[in-house]
């Protein structure tokens, strides 16, 4: 019978080195792989600007730091004192990176010392190089020691990736394949629902990957098949945890979970991270089997949410209540990205649409997104936006994957980029939450409630796609007098963060604070001129 005990808290990184002794595991790389890790040994560069590695890899400044967190009072550590391998720091200096941010610092060396690991930090804060990087690292060390040693590759797959959408999970492998040489990419495969499955299974033949990412449903099914070899994977990540312990994936994890790491000497490594992962979902996941006694690491303040309010029944929930090990995504206070500001527009229901134009033109943001509660009221909203001659597209699941792929890659072309005009680059997108799920699109200055969420969790998700790798950002919420304020209110109370009332005008978006101070000082300048 598995121990439940409650996972162990680790709010500050560990400052000394790790020795990684891998010896006994199995070799996982072709040889054209050990070959590259093999040759390493990297000349000494000037340092570029100090840069922190952002969740897609994008530099920060080093100011655009997590803000005052718990453990925040720490030196942030270069990547040369993280025990990153030298081919990883290579490829992130070749993108002028040379600083982690706070949470890769922190999980780092947990991962690197062989823990399970819960890792939680609001989006956009580099959650997925902070587990990717040290799981890199400790596989070529592997690999290195395996190939001194003689001992024959087994063909698994060495880190396999769980994520709840087809969107993440390939957010996951673009971001992976970044921080390899070009030869090493291909040993990253996706494996999502949706894409050809004849394809993937060819792919897994011809490159035998060290990373596979992929959706439940699918990875289950290859699992089934025999085509995707994960009894020895020393490494298991459940991104967006909270998400996968829902009823709707229960089948296809029990699988997962079953035959991921069942032969692996020493037993599997499990990562799961979340923005809004709980210590109390971290538990319901070791009664489960899926974690065994993880270290919590995270950034922020573990606060208690102060309501929990009902759930909107066709709002998607971060977790079935009803499910095995289910766990509330309001168990604890989400975290949010530290430079955001929020605001919400009063209006009346008929200009909810047209107030949403108002306050794109008004903020000046290079890309927005929108979100509404209902796949169906997508449509609408773009028809809308459309007619009044924004750059605008829906995403929702209706769409094929190869009309989803279009969409995110028009929406990704910046004015002035190749393609732009002629392919009709978007400036907006209309989601609901669950196709928002992985979008990573750092230009992203404003996000829209133009339907307010269900509760702060939903809120955090949102409001987590913009303000990323270190920018600022936007989070406005257009609502009516009534049940919405409400919400608002409610909202601004369990996350700690005021939401301050705007209104548009004259091209610009008023929040009352800012009003009132320009009132005050108006007053004090013709208080001295009277003088």
């Amino acid at each position: 019978m598995m121990r439940l005990q409650p996972p162990r808290v680790c709010a500050a990184a560990s400052r000394h080195t790790h020795a990684v002794r891998l010896a006994s595991r199995p070799a996982s790389l072709p040889l054209r792989a050990a070959q590259a890790a093999r040759a390493c040994p990297r000349a000494r560069r000037p340092r570029p600007p100090r840069a922190s590695v952002a969740t897609d890899g994008a530099a920060t400044g080093s100011s655009g730091g997590a803000g005052d967190v718990a453990g925040a009072g720490e030196e942030r550590l270069p990547l040369d004192d993280l025990n990153i391998h030298p081919l990883l720091v290579d490829a992130l200096y070749e993108q002028d990176i040379v600083e982690p941010t706070e949470i890769q610092v922190k999980a780092a060396p947990v991962i690197l010392g062989g823990q399970d690991v819960a890792i939680r930090s609001y989006t956009g804060s580099g959650k997925t190089l902070a587990f990717l990087l040290p799981i890199l690292t400790a596989l070529f060390h592997q690999l290195e020691e395996d190939r001194a040693l003689g001992v024959r590759d087994d063909k698994a797959v060495k880190c396999l990736i769980v994520a709840p959408s087809q969107e993440l999970a390939m957010q996951i492998v673009r971001v992976a394949r970044s921080i390899l040489p070009e030869q090493l990419r291909p040993t990253v495969q996706q494996a999502i629902g949706g894409a050809n499955m004849e394809r993937q299974i060819q792919a897994l033949r011809d490159n035998r990957p060290l990373v596979v990412a992929g959706t439940p449903g699918r990875l289950s099914t290859l699992s089934r098949l025999g085509k995707l070899g994960t009894h020895t994977t020393r490494f298991l990540v459940l991104d967006e945890a909270d998400q996968l312990l829902a009823r709707t994936f229960a089948d296809d994890m029990e699988r997962i979970m079953k035959h991921t790491g069942r032969r692996t000497p020493g037993g599997r490594r499990t990562i799961m991270t979340s923005a809004t992962i709980s210590p109390q979902t971290v538990m319901k996941a070791e009664k489960l089997g899926w974690i065994q006694a993880p270290e919590f690491v995270y950034t922020g303040e573990l606060r208690q949410a102060r309501a929990r309010p009902a759930r909107d029944p066709e709002s998607p929930a971060p977790v079935d209540h009803s499910s095995a090990g289910g766990a509330s995504a309001s168990d604890t206070t989400p975290d949010l990205p530290p430079n955001l500001r929020h605001a919400c527009v009063l209006t009346a229901a008929r200009h909810r649409v047209d107030t949403a134009r108002r306050v794109i033109h008004a903020s000046g943001a290079l890309k927005t997104l929108i979100f509404v509660n209902h796949q169906r009221r997508t449509k609408d909203v773009v028809f809308k936006l459309r007619a009044r001659g924004l750059l605008v597209e829906g995403l929702h699941g209706e769409l094929g994957k190869q009309r989803r792929q279009d969409v995110m890659r028009r929406f990704r072309l910046r004015p002035g980029d190749a393609g732009y005009d002629n392919d009709r680059g978007l400036d907006v997108l209309v989601v609901n939450d669950v196709a928002a799920r992985g979008l990573d699109v750092p230009e992203v200055g404003l996000v829209i409630n133009l339907e307010m969420p269900s509760n702060a969790a939903h809120y955090a998700h949102r409001a987590g796609r913009t303000g990323r790798a270190g920018r600022e950002g936007l989070v406005v919420s257009v609502v009516e007098e009534g049940p919405e304020m409400t919400a608002v209110e409610r909202i601004s109370k369990g996350l700690g963060v005021a939401i301050e009332r705007g209104r548009v005008g004259g091209g610009r978006i008023k929040l009352d604070d800012a009003q009132e101070a320009e009132e005050e000082e108006d007053a004090e300048e013709e208080e001295q001129e009277a003088d």
